[in-house]
Order: structure tokens, then sequence, then C-alpha cells
């Protein structure tokens, strides 16, 4: 295949510093503490000394690329969310502003999103804010900011660990199926007589009204499907078969990938012709056109869009009387939508971070921040988009200094051509959405879920089946909740393996729960040891702690217990291996019960050899295991050795400083009640 576009690899990081070993980055951190925190914080105090002209030519050619796409994609997801066309683009250039300055990852663009705006129109709609809904959706800009700039801030990102990927897949996949379903009305012309929302109420009326359809709209969304399809799969093309000359094929192939790139305004353009040519008036209009909202002629306004720059104001509500019951009205959306927002912004931020460490609350942080920045420009909840941050990398982007061009971009087409969106056929607008979120259901992580676990499968299905029936927020609800009674259960049920073992002649069972033993499992450890130990009541009973990573006093109370019960069969309990933190922790709630050995042998030879006294509370060994090489052990073992060496030192020291203590006090007693003939006589 030939080339088609610039090495999205290449970054002003390596160019500048590509014949220098060290340092690799073109502004080394600062030894000062307060620089270092300054340049995680504001990134673009650590690029911003180099960039250069080569940057600036990248940067511009990646912003305008990246512009021309997120022009027609703003209007297609502002209708996602049954919004005025124009508040897409409200939302698509502060994050572009504002991520340069604390975005961390070169290649990511926030804007509008389809996910996002699926979930918001879902929470915010006609049918439960009245007219207002668009204020609402603002004023829900500003707290999904607010929210996720604390996260930020208080380090709280790592709680997005806890949802496992098939949950987000099946959520993923759910919310492609349902854009998809919303947008056939659009495509079949029968906006004008089907108003639900519901899955499979909108497959019912279109069915019902199917004989309805208007056939101009279903054409020009035919048509618009088809060149959407084709022009995607242009740069894929391996032009070298039918072009030999190299410079003609570079020329080629980056028009081609260019062409391909800009598919979506390219349709939306030649739509707009299309209804200009054929334009009529009231009932005799041919196409259904998106200046003729719904929203606005349920109203009976004159429908056309809003033209120009948004003003900048304080969200809506925010400063009234009311504003804790508008929070209250919109309690659910302020849970869901951050996280959906969060989720999409670090799988993006995951991929293009190309081995680099990501500090994940600083991108949670800057996306706060977007939000936040954007609602005073009319802004609904923005995200990191994956599709044109995979455009912006293709592009050659060095620098997040590409989303100036980019929101300039946008700011233009506010001011310019913002009236002629009036032309735009709704059909061209749903061909978009359909083509661009066809490609979000992930049925190929499904194959893999399904080959590598299959239960897996069940938070997949989970997630994805309330996603389509009841809705998007319902399904990432029963997802992230059966998420968390998993993990729950894990806790509560760790693997704790009982085994029947025999060692110089002398039976015993060995206990070894794994993992971490704290009070939600408490009662299940001592359930399967009291009973399973019960089979055997002439064994002694060791529990191996060399798996136990973590106990507390709960689980420490419940051994102290189980040690008077197990006394009562007469079966002994003893303890081997164990960290210093498991076992300071159990000498100090079982006293004088807690007996515990370094290894097996040291158990036997203290239980079963007489006169011979047990090497108590010393330093963990692994007597019991052949010794590594020492090139196998490495600097890391040797220290670790050397300091196991040392505290059984300093403990057998402590032991010979008692034994002479009380030989000196012994001593001493004995001189002080000498006899006078004993005196004599020792004279």
């Amino acid at each position: 295949m030939g080339t088609i576009y610039p090495d999205p690899m290449a970054s002003i990081l390596l160019e500048d510093y590509s014949k220098v070993p060290r340092p690799s980055c073109p502004c080394p951190p600062s030894r000062h503490g307060i620089a270092k925190t300054i340049q995680k914080k504001v990134p673009i105090t650590k690029w911003l000394p180099r960039y250069n002209l080569t940057c600036l030519v990248s940067d511009l050619i990646a912003g305008l690329t990246v512009g021309l796409t997120i022009l027609p994609q703003g209007l297609a997801y502002a209708a996602i969310a049954n919004l005025p066309v124009q508040y897409g683009l409200y939302s698509a250039f502060m994050g572009c502003f504002v991520y340069l300055f604390v975005g961390s990852v070169k290649d990511v663009t926030v804007g509008p999103t389809a996910v996002v705006n699926v979930v918001l129109g879902q929470f915010v709609n006609v049918e439960t804010f009245g007219d207002d809904f668009v204020k609402y959706a603002v004023l829900l800009c500003f707290l999904t900011g607010v929210v996720e700039v604390l996260l930020g801030i208080t380090r709280l990102g790592f709680m997005m660990n806890f949802i496992s990927t098939p949950v987000m897949s099946g959520f993923t996949s759910a919310a492609a199926i349902v854009t998809c379903v919303n947008q056939v009305t659009e495509l079949f012309g029968l906006s004008s007589v089907v108003h639900a929302h519901n899955f499979v109420h909108i497959i019912r009326d279109v069915a019902y009204h199917f004989s309805e359809t208007h056939m101009w709209d279903f054409l020009i969304a035919f048509v618009s499907i088809c060149l959407l399809l084709f022009l995607r799969k242009a740069r894929m093309w391996d032009l070298s078969k039918v072009i030999g000359n190299e410079s003609v094929l570079s020329v080629v192939s980056k028009a081609v990938w260019f062409i391909s790139t800009a598919r979506n305004a390219i349709v939306m353009l030649l739509g707009a012709v299309v209804a200009y040519s054929v334009k009529g008036n009231g009932p005799t209009m041919p196409l259904s056109l998106t200046g003729l909202h719904d929203s606005f002629l349920s109203n009976g306004g004159i429908g056309n869009v809003v033209p120009g720059i948004p003003p900048f104001a304080v969200p809506p509500f925010v400063a009234e009387k009311d504003f804790l019951g508008k929070i209250w009205q919109l309690l659910p959306a302020i849970f869901i939508i951050p996280l959906v927002g969060i989720l999409e912004s670090i799988a993006v931020s995951k991929a293009f971070a190309r081995g680099k460490a990501i500090d994940f609350n600083q991108e949670i942080f800057a996306l706060g921040l977007c939000n936040l920045a954007g609602s005073f420009f009319s802004s609904v909840p923005t995200s990191g988009s994956l599709c044109r941050t995979v455009v912006n990398a293709a592009s050659g982007v060095k620098t997040p200094a590409g989303g100036i061009v980019t929101g300039s971009l946008v700011l233009l087409a506010l001011a310019v051509l913002t009236p002629y969106f009036y032309y735009i056929p709704k059909a061209c607008l749903a061909a978009v959405i359909i083509c661009t979120v066809i490609f979000m259901f992930e049925y190929k992580e499904f194959l893999k879920i399904w080959k590598v676990n299959r239960w897996e499968l069940v938070p997949w299905l989970a997630t994805f089946l309330p996603s389509i029936l009841l809705g998007l927020h319902y399904g990432i609800m029963v997802g992230v909740g059966l998420d968390l009674v998993r993990l729950l259960f894990d806790v509560a049920r760790p693997n704790v393996v009982l085994e029947k073992r025999q060692m110089e002649g002398h039976k015993y069972l060995v206990v070894k729960p794994e993992g971490s033993a704290m009070f939600p499992a408490v009662e299940h450890v001592r359930r399967v040891l009291i009973k399973r130990s019960g089979k055997n009541p002439d064994l002694p009973v060791i529990i191996d702690c060399e798996k136990l990573t973590s106990i507390d006093f709960t689980s420490a109370k419940m051994l102290d217990v189980t040690f008077s019960d197990l006394a009562e069969r007469g079966q002994e309990l003893v303890f081997i291996h164990g960290d210093d933190r498991v076992r300071m922790i159990l000498q100090k709630k079982l006293g004088s019960h807690f007996h515990f050995y370094e290894s097996y042998s040291d158990w036997i030879t203290a239980t079963f050899t007489p006169n011979c006294k047990p090497r108590l509370f010393l330093a963990i060994s692994d007597s019991d295991q052949p010794e590594k090489e020492d090139a196998e052990i490495g600097l890391e073992g040797h220290l670790r050795a050397w300091r196991d060496r040392r505290g059984a030192h300093r403990q057998r020291r402590r032991f010979q400083m008692g034994f002479a203590l009380i030989a000196f006090e012994s001593e001493i007693q004995r001189l002080l009640f000498l006899s006078p003939s004993d005196e004599f006589s020792m004279k």
C-alpha cells in the first residue's frame, strides 16, 4: 500500500532530540519541585519552549483536517441529542483551546461525541424539561465539568478502573444500535409522524407508518450512505498497483486520503446544494431540512438556525435561587454523563499513549476544565473523541497546538456559515450519524470475550440488553452494579485451599488462604476451616500465610475464636510463613495463642523432637525451598536476603542479651544472700 498520510508517530519530542541520547524530551523536568508540579499540571510549559516551524506546519495541517471533520460531526451529534444543530458547534471550540494548556496527550481532541450525546438526549429532552431543555443541557455541561474537576483534583480517577471492559463494550455497542434506530425516522422522512424515543416503540411506529415514507428523504439518505461508505473504503486502496510514478503516487494518495477524511463535510455540502436546488415553500418542500427543527416548529417559531458566535454568559440557572432544585432534577445525569465521558476520554488517551505513562487524573481534570469553560459559551457535555483523535494522529500532529486551528475554524464557521446550515437535509445528517456510529458496535470484542472467557459475556449482555430495551442510563447502571457485585463476591469468597500432607511420617492439614483476609471474608474462611478440619479431628491445622497479603482486626479475632474451637476438639493451630505486617497483627491479637514457625520443617522439629525449643517470631525464610542461583536473585534479592539475615541476627542478639541479663540477675541474688561461712569459704 502506498503512503497516504504523514507518519503519525513523528512528534516534536522525537525530531528535536533524535540525535541526543539524554534527555529525550524537549523540556527536561526541573530539579525544583515547584517547576515539576507546574510542568505536570500545565503541560504546555513543557513543550512550548521547544516549539519550532516544523511543528507549526504539521499542527496547521492537522488542525485544518480535524476542523473539516468536526464541523459535520458537531451538527450530526447535536441532532443525536435532539438539540438545534448549532449547539454541536458551540461545543466544538472551547475544548480545543483549553486542552491546549492542560492536556497531556498531543493527539487527543475534546469536543462533542456520539456516545455522550446519545446519553444526553435520553436525560434532557422536550418531554422531560419542556421548552427549556436546551438550557438544562448547558447547565448539565457545567455540572459535568464540576464533577470531573473534583475527581481530578482529589485523584479519584482510579474509581473508573472498577468498570470492566465487557461492561464498556456492551454499553458502547448498545449506544451504536440505539443511535442508528433513532435515525431511522429521518432516513424514511417519518420524523413528523413518529415521535417515540424507546427502541421497541420506534421499531413498532416505523413499521406502522412505513407506507408514508418520504421518497426524497429516503433517496438522498441512501445515496449519502453509499457515498460515505465508498469514501471510507477509499483510503485503504493500494494505489501503487495502478500508479508507477512515485511522485504522482504520493500526491494522489494524499489527495485520496484527504477526500476520505473530509467525506462527512463533502456529503453535507452536496446535500445542501441538492436541497437548495429543489427547494420549495411550506408543504411543497421536497426535503426535510435541518433548519426546520421540530422543537422550534412546535412553538410556532420560524425554524431558522440561530447564526453567529455564542456570547459569553453564565450557565443557565446558576445564579437563580432554585439552583439546587435544578441540580436535583438532573441528579442521575450528573453521575452518568461524567462517568461515560471520563471512560471515553481515558480509553482514547490509552490508545494513543504509545508506551508513555499517562496521568489519568490530569486527563480527567483537563476534561473537566474543558466542560466548565465550554458551559459559559452554551456548550453541552463533551469528551475525548476517538474518531477525530485518529484523524489528528494520522495528519501528523506534533503538539496540542493543532487545537488552536481547529477551534478557530469552528468559530469561523459559526460566524459565516451558520445561516446555510438551514439547507442541510436531515436525511444527510442521519446518514452521517449512522455511518459514524455503526462501526462502534464492537462485535469483534464480543467474539474475543467468547473465546477467552464466556462467563465475561454475562456483564456484556447485562449491560447491552437493558441499554437497548430500557435506556442507556439503565444499562450502564446495571453493568456497573454487576461489576461491583462481582468484585465484592471475590473479596467475600476468597479461595481457601485445604490439603492433607505428610512430612517425616507426621500428618497434618494445611490451610492456604489466598489474597486478603478482610472482614467480608471472615465467616467464609471460618466455615471452610472448621468444616474441613472436622473431618480429620486428630490432625493439627497449619495456616500457611505465604499468599496472604493483608488481614484486619475482624479476621484476627475470627482466628482467635477458631483457635478456641479447635482446642476443644484437641487440634493444634499454628502459622507458617507470612509477611511482617500479617504476623504483627496476629501476634498482637492472638497473644499466647499465636504459634508461628519459619517453615514446615521447623514445626516438625519443634513439635516432635524432644528437648527442642521452637524458633518463634523470626524473620521469614524459604528454608524448605532450594536456594536460587545468584544470577537469578539479582540485586533486589540480595538486599532482601541481607535484611533478613540482619533481622535474624538482631533477634538472636536480643535472646542472648536476655539470657545474659537473667544470668546476671541470678548471680546478684546469690551474692546478696550469701551466709558468713559461705563468704569465708570463698575467700
